[in-house]
């Protein structure tokens, strides 16, 4: 693709705005039936820029983990996104997830223990609110980032 056919700048945030659009026309269905939604966000260390497909891998075996030995029998289910951002200071990625979960009240406490437990200490943060009006947006905006 030739500097002629790149698209301005200016566009990106219209582009992303109708990917989100999309998703959320297939998503919306299932995502409206959800009827305790919170959002759950399980972060890690940040890592060296070499090291971002290792630990990519790790974080999708330790959400697999955390799914099955803590999840799973306390939720109806979830709907998990992986964000990525990059510290410009350090020169790290940063890895972690969003969860929609649809569930009763979780103590944040006892995901946190749960979580660096499943990880080995390499998760850190570990935050949890109830969804406001939208959360299911919300979420497709992270499933959709270009």
């Amino acid at each position: 693709m030739g500097d002629g056919d790149a698209l301005p700048i200016e566009s990106l945030p219209m582009v992303r705005e109708a990917a989100v659009r999309r998703a959320y026309a297939i998503y919306h269905k299932p995502l409206s039936q959800v009827s305790a939604p919170k959002m759950l966000v399980l972060t890690v260390r940040n890592v060296p820029v070499g090291e971002l497909s290792w630990s990519l891998k790790k974080l999708g075996a330790c959400l697999s983990e955390f799914w099955r030995k803590a999840l799973k029998k306390k939720v109806k289910g979830a709907v998990v996104a992986i964000e990525v951002t990059y510290n410009k200071e350090h020169r790290t990625w940063h890895p972690h997830a969003h969860v929609l979960l649809d569930g009763p009240y979780l103590e944040q406490a006892w995901i946190a223990n749960k979580w660096a437990e499943i990880t080995a200490g390499w998760g850190r943060v570990v935050w949890i609110e109830r969804c406001s009006e939208g959360g299911e947006r919300e979420l497709l905006k992270y499933v959709t980032r270009q």
